[in-house]
């Protein structure tokens, strides 16, 4: 497949849809330290574990510098691009300086974390308000809007 086509697949969350995309870009691994927003995408590897899909293989870490610095590593290795999602604001500050390193040496890593669940003053935010990824199910026409820019239609 051409990186720069756009394909259609069936998905019924945006976990799947993003497992997805990196499956077609040809990822191998996921490293992770994951929380609550973890859900879709637990539900999309545990789907294509049952679909016997060949899906990016994740790796948990338990602390997000060293889950950035595996990626880091495995990518200066093999020169393939890595994949790293952490749980909200807390995992993206432990990953804070690991991500500094990995840029500054133009090391090629795809970083994902959402917004926290509660805004500035202690509210709690709705789903819709949230990132895509932890926000989980979304109507097709909001996850194709979502996703289409990634190179990738939701059916």
């Amino acid at each position: 497949m051409d990186k720069n086509e756009t394909i259609t697949v069936p998905v019924e969350n945006v976990g799947q849809a993003y497992l997805e995309i990196l499956r077609a870009r040809g990822i191998k691994y996921f490293f992770g330290n994951s929380g609550t927003d973890f859900g879709p995408i637990i539900d999309g590897l545990a789907k294509f574990g049952a679909e016997k899909k060949t899906h990016p293989m994740p790796i948990t870490v338990p602390h997000e510098f060293v889950a950035v610095s595996m990626a880091q590593g495995y990518a200066m290795i093999t020169g393939e691009p890595q994949v790293v999602m952490v749980h909200v604001i807390v995992g993206t500050g432990n990953a804070s300086a690991a991500v500094m390193n990995a840029s500054r040496l133009n090391v090629p890593m795809i970083f994902f974390s959402r917004p926290d669940a509660a805004d500035r003053r202690g509210n709690e935010r709705q789903p819709e308000q949230l990132h895509p990824l932890g926000a989980g199910v979304f109507r097709s026409g909001q996850l194709a809007a979502r996703v289409h820019a990634l190179g990738l239609r939701a059916a």
